[in-house]
C-alpha cells in the first residue's frame, strides 16, 4: 500500500518469503511482476446516498495533503468558477474525520485529485463520497483506468478540470447519473463480500488454502 514500493523499490528479504502480493494501487502492477490487485474494502450501509441537491450547488475538496492531491490548482480552478457559475466550495482540510464526513453529506459534487501527484486516482476518500452518491471528479494513472474499465469517476486533469466542472454544474441529469453509478459501483466492487470472495480465490490459487 502507499508510496513504499514507488519509493523503496521492492525490499528482496519480504519479497524471498511472501506467498502472496497484494495491492489495492494499480500502478504497482508495474513495478512488481508478482503481485494481484484487489479493491480496498468498504462498508456502504453507514452512509445515506443523498436525494435532494442545493440550491446552490456545492463542491467539496477534502484533501489530507495538498501536494499529493493538486489542492492550489483545484482552488485556482474554483476561483474562476465563481465567475462563470452561482458555487459554494468546500474545503475540508485539518478536521475530525466526523466532521468531514457531516460536511460530505451536504455537498453536491467532490473533487478527489488533479495532477497525479501521488496514488493512482482514489482512495477512502472518494469511496466515501460516490457512497453518498455525490458524483466525484478525479485525475486517474492510465493504469488505474485499464484496470477498472467501469467506473464511475468523472476523470478530469488539470486543463480539463474547469471543462468538467462546467458539464457537471449545468447538467443534473449528467450528475444525477454519476451518483446512481457510483453507490452501485462501490457496492459492487468495494464490499467486504466482494473483496472477500477475490481474496479466497487467490489463496486457493497459491495455496495457502
Amino acid at each position: 500500500m502507499g508510496s513504499d514500493l514507488r519509493d523503496r523499490g521492492i525490499h528482496s528479504d519480504m519479497d524471498r518469503i511472501s506467498d502472496l502480493n497484494l495491492t489495492n494501487e494499480s500502478d504497482h502492477l508495474l513495478l512488481h511482476d508478482n503481485i494481484h490487485y484487489i479493491f480496498i474494502p468498504f462498508d456502504t450501509t453507514p452512509y445515506q446516498v443523498r436525494t435532494k441537491e442545493n440550491s446552490t450547488l456545492r463542491i467539496i475538496h477534502s484533501p489530507t495533503n495538498r501536494a499529493m492531491k493538486g489542492s492550489e490548482h483545484v482552488i485556482r480552478v474554483i476561483e474562476r468558477l465563481r465567475k462563470l457559475r452561482r458555487i459554494e466550495f468546500v474545503l475540508a482540510e485539518h478536521r475530525q474525520h466526523v466532521d468531514v464526513l457531516r460536511l460530505k453529506s451536504t455537498c453536491d459534487i467532490a473533487i478527489e485529485q488533479v495532477g497525479n501527484h501521488g496514488g493512482t486516482g482514489y482512495g477512502r476518500n472518494s469511496l466515501e463520497t460516490l457512497a453518498m452518491g455525490i458524483p466525484t471528479i478525479t485525475d486517474m494513472t492510465p493504469e488505474c483506468v485499464a484496470e477498472l474499465p467501469d467506473h464511475p469517476f468523472i476523470l478530469a486533469t488539470p486543463e480539463t478540470l474547469l471543462e468538467r466542472l462546467v458539464e457537471l454544474s449545468d447538467d443534473p441529469d449528467l450528475r444525477r447519473a454519476h451518483a446512481l453509478k457510483g453507490r452501485s459501483w462501490v457496492e459492487e466492487h468495494h464490499s467486504y463480500e466482494s473483496v472477500h470472495a477475490r481474496l479466497l480465490s487467490l489463496y486457493r490459487a497459491h495455496g495457502i488454502l
